[in-house]
């Protein structure tokens, strides 16, 4: 029997590798390696049914849930990516340099104590950032306004601090538009620095799936959005989830305690960073076909949808990102 016709038999099978799937993985690493600390490309061993790889900053795996299939059978599988960022010692870590904007909610739903807390909070913020870091503050309410722009918080610090205490509350509530001037204000930052937005509202808006899709697009450049509730009758559900799209942090300032936790979680997250805006880019076979993806957001790219890019967000030391692919194989896919 001929090669083709043993292939073109149903009860033949064919094998599949986890090497065929090409992967490779694009993202800044931001710590500094101790002196002497290997550096290079990435490294990869394979095995039966998938591949591990490694690399400056980060490691994991990419295996098959079948190692054959039917030969001429269309046939579902799955591939798990696992992607860990390395763990970083204490004596190894140094913060990298920080650029963040701060989003403040001044619309009329934050008048009264509510307002009084949000200055509080973005003032102690202002001062636990460091002098080398970089800042920006967008005020908002029916209209956005860039009240400072990305600046050496040694140069602003003080100004912006007394221009904080001066803002009042007024107006309606537009948090989309106050996050597309906070994405604008951080393509101005310095090169090499991790990029935060923290929006600072009660979030009572309803524009919760745009906002959503503001900070999700916001990843793809690196920007890491995390979002900070005020007063009792905050919309959690708002915040919390603006909060998971944007790979962020979310809190609520239930009193000074609860205000430290996130600002000292919102600044040491950035000495803990390894990766920045980690994207994974597999090339499937010609024979094989993308479904969906559970665990980041995908985009699918050339003529057959063959190049599957998986955008990771940013990894912490010791962070693990898990991603689930739903495959279809058939052999036709490839003669077409």
């Amino acid at each position: 029997m001929s090669i083709r016709r043993l292939l073109q038999s149903p009860k033949a099978r064919r094998g599949i590798a986890a090497s065929a799937i090409v992967l490779s993985l694009g993202g800044l690493v931001l710590f500094r390696a101790p002196v002497g600390a290997a550096t290079g490309g990435t490294t990869s061993v394979d095995f039966r049914n998938g591949t591990t790889f490694s690399g400056p900053g980060a490691s994991g795996s990419l295996s098959l849930s079948h190692g054959k299939v039917l030969a001429d059978d269309r046939q579902r599988i799955f591939a798990e990516l696992r992607l860990r960022a390395d763990d970083v010692g204490e004596d190894a870590r140094e913060r990298a340099p920080l650029s963040m904007v701060v989003v403040l909610d001044t619309s009329g739903s934050m008048s009264g104590e509510k307002i009084d807390e949000a200055r509080r909070s973005v003032i102690k913020l202002l001062r636990q950032m460091r002098h080398d870091d970089e800042v920006a503050l967008v005020r908002y309410d029916t209209n956005a306004e860039l009240i400072q722009p990305m600046a050496r918080v040694r140069d602003v610090r003080s100004s912006l601090i007394a221009e904080v205490q001066e803002l009042r509350s007024s107006g309606g509530t537009n948090i989309p538009g106050a996050l597309r001037t906070g994405m604008r204000a951080l393509e101005s930052a310095s090169s090499g620095r991790v990029k935060r937005l923290v929006l600072v509202s009660d979030g009572l808006d309803d524009t919760r799936s745009e906002s959503e899709r503001l900070a999700r697009n916001g990843t793809d450049s690196g920007v890491t959005v995390s979002s900070l509730g005020i007063g009792l009758d905050f919309d959690e559900a708002y915040m919390s989830s603006l909060a998971r799209a944007g790979r962020g942090n979310f809190g609520f300032v239930e009193n000074v305690a609860a205000l430290a936790r996130f600002l000292e979680r919102e600044l040491s997250e950035t000495a803990a960073t390894t990766i920045e805006n980690a994207i994974a880019r597999l090339q499937l076979p010609d024979d094989m076909r993308f479904v969906r993806a559970v665990g980041a957001d995908v985009t699918t790219r050339g003529s057959d949808d063959d190049r599957i890019e998986l955008r990771l967000g940013s990894l912490f030391a010791g962070d693990e990102r898990r991603v689930v692919l739903e495959l279809e194989t058939d052999a036709s896919y490839g003669d077409s």
